[in-house]
């Protein structure tokens, strides 16, 4: 608990100070900041799988807790020495905060895409597996979808300084869906690591994207603000698809109808990203 509230705060104090700091390419910014938490996670693992064979998970922990101190410290001193300060803009029509219809179209995209990317992430080993992969392919497998995530979330926003949000959302969609549609058509061990890699994908850039959206929809000041409100909707995606597709294997020995319904996430959220406005 204690660990998850300051992981929040810290990420959208980053966010922020990114946002008031960064004039040109911040699409691609922001992008870069997202993607470093899928990044962590797939250095992470392993070092935490060999510390906690070498060292015991007591020891792990304590070197956890130094790591975390030691970055915290970093970062304080980093954010000293950038003296960011906030700007005050004139707001927009489409800037204002009351825009709750971009808000919430924002958020059904971020929130269907996050469901069957998460789905994916939090149980990618016992999918390869299931669809017959040996134990060694599914762990590689585990790294290398958590890797393309993290690429994924930087192209989504190096793709929104170049072309339309809607457009950019809406493709990312159409990839995921194609790797459900792949897996289901043509099951198999080999299939396998390639489709939920897309449809990973298809969640990582909604992630760059929604961060550097949050940038053009709204002015600096709110972008703190509006963010830890729209990342509501990851936290309901964690507990949602990823939940069910365990249930759903524990009924069908299979996960056939959790990466059905993780392609029709895709497909609802490919139509509403339609509806998002140009900035």
């Amino acid at each position: 608990m204690l660990f998850g509230l300051g992981a929040g705060v810290g990420f959208i104090l980053v966010q922020q100070g990114v946002n008031q700091s960064v004039t040109g390419r911040s699409g691609l910014a922001n992008g870069y900041v997202v993607s470093l938490y899928p990044l962590g996670a797939m250095l992470g693992a392993p070092v935490f799988g060999w510390t906690i064979e070498a060292y015991g998970i007591r020891a792990t922990l304590a070197g956890l807790g130094v790591a975390v101190f030691a970055g915290c410290a970093l970062t304080a001193l980093l954010l000293r020495a950038a003296d960011v300060r906030m700007h005050q803009e004139v707001e927009k029509e489409i800037q204002r905060e009351e825009q709750w219809s971009v808000f919430f179209l924002l958020a059904a995209v971020f929130f269907l895409a996050a469901a069957a990317g998460l789905m994916v992430m939090s149980q990618a080993a016992g999918i390869v597996q299931a669809y017959g992969g040996v134990t060694a392919v599914a762990v590689g497998a585990t790294t290398l979808i958590t890797g393309a995530v993290g690429a994924a979330r930087i192209a989504g926003g190096w793709l929104v300084d170049r072309f339309a949000i809607p457009r950019v959302a809406m493709a990312s969609q159409v990839v995921a869906l194609c790797g459900a549609l792949l897996l289901t058509l043509w099951p198999g061990p080999l299939v396998a690591v390639p489709a939920l890699a897309m449809i990973g994908m298809g969640y990582g850039f909604i992630s760059g994207l929604t961060a550097a959206a949050i940038a053009r929809y709204w002015h600096k000041n709110a972008f703190g603000r509006v963010a830890g409100r729209l990342y509501i909707a990851w936290c309901v995606a964690a507990v949602s698809l990823p939940v069910l597709a365990g249930w759903l294997y524990d009924r069908t020995a299979g996960y056939g109808a959790a990466i059905m319904i993780a392609g029709g996430l895709n497909l609802v959220a490919a139509y509403i990203a339609l509806r998002l406005p140009k900035p």
